[in-house]
């Protein structure tokens, strides 16, 4: 470990360049494959935060490193990054503490990613960044796109899907993000309070690739995650009842989603309007569904 106008951080398997502003410039491992761009790059209603207010090594050991970047961007706000790499893994590990002392409101009215917490990755050069969100399923932005049934999702200007909890966390933006916001369609403004941490892994997903993939996998359950429900809410009075143990939810937008049945039964899935079903269809094993739903009057 070493910290001077940047921070650099190794072991036997990977090197990682850090700037003061805590956002991975490099990440490279010793069989050649690397990362050069702005991975893990914080950014605050629609700024990058910055350099940080502290840059305090924690671990200067022979097992494991751990440097702690500090911003305070607000009066109320403390934001605490932990990067840490032990001996023998061939990952970054990060710990993000986000603490708010008195219930703050992030941006006002909270109508978009411009007032949100976002922490986002982007290449310098052509490849692919995907990252794993709590729900086990891989995302790649620039291909298929996978939703978790706890997580709401919507388009950001036809450039990409933001994956939203109902809980409070988001997963994913243009880039793989990770966003601070409650919110269903409309992006209403929520006030926080207390500390919410996050955990993840940031490495190489394919190796066997020309240019590599790599991951931020998220490893703590989301803060305020809620259980796994057997109703979404697509939009204002409008939900979707299934069965969330066979139903994936591929994705859906305003005016479209679309299923598949993973299990090895037919289960029926019905789209509900306040409390009437309009739709009810049932659907065969690992049969793929297309429904566009229509608002109502």
């Amino acid at each position: 470990l070493e910290v001077g106008d940047q921070v650099y951080l190794a072991n036997d398997l990977l090197e990682v360049k850090v700037d003061r502003s805590g956002v991975v410039r490099s990440l490279r491992l010793i069989g050649g494959e690397e990362f050069r761009g702005k991975l893990d790059q914080l950014i605050l209603g629609g700024k990058e935060l910055g350099i940080a207010d502290e840059i305090k090594p924690l671990v200067r050991g022979p097992l494991r490193a751990i440097v702690k970047f500090t911003w305070r961007p607000r009066p109320a706000m403390i934001v605490e990054k932990y990067l840490e790499v032990r001996a023998h893994e061939p990952f970054l590990r990060v710990k993000l503490n986000i603490t708010f002392l008195k219930p703050t409101r992030i941006g006002k009215g909270f109508r978009g990613l411009s007032d949100a917490i976002v922490i986002n990755t982007t290449l310098d050069e052509p490849g692919t960044v995907i990252s794993q969100v709590p729900g086990g399923y891989l995302v790649e932005l620039s291909g298929p796109i996978a939703t978790p049934m706890r997580w709401h999702s919507y388009e950001l200007n036809g450039r990409g899907v933001a994956l939203i909890s109902e809980g409070g966390v988001l997963i994913h933006g243009l880039n793989p993000s990770i966003v601070l916001g409650k919110t269903t369609t409309d992006i209403p403004c929520e006030a926080f309070n207390g500390t919410y941490l996050y955990k993840y892994l940031i490495y190489p997903y394919n190796r066997s690739l020309e240019r590599p993939m790599w991951v931020a996998e998220r490893i703590n359950r989301p803060p305020l995650a809620c259980s796994c429900s057997k109703v979404l809410l697509l939009k204002p009075h409008l939900s979707l009842e299934f069965d969330p143990d066979v139903i994936f939810v591929n994705y859906f937008t305003l005016d479209k989603i679309s299923l598949t049945n993973t299990g090895d039964r037919a289960t029926y899935v019905s789209i509900i309007y306040e409390k009437e079903s309009i739709v009810s269809a049932l659907i065969a094993p690992m049969e793929i569904a297309e429904q566009w739903s229509y608002r109502k009057g």
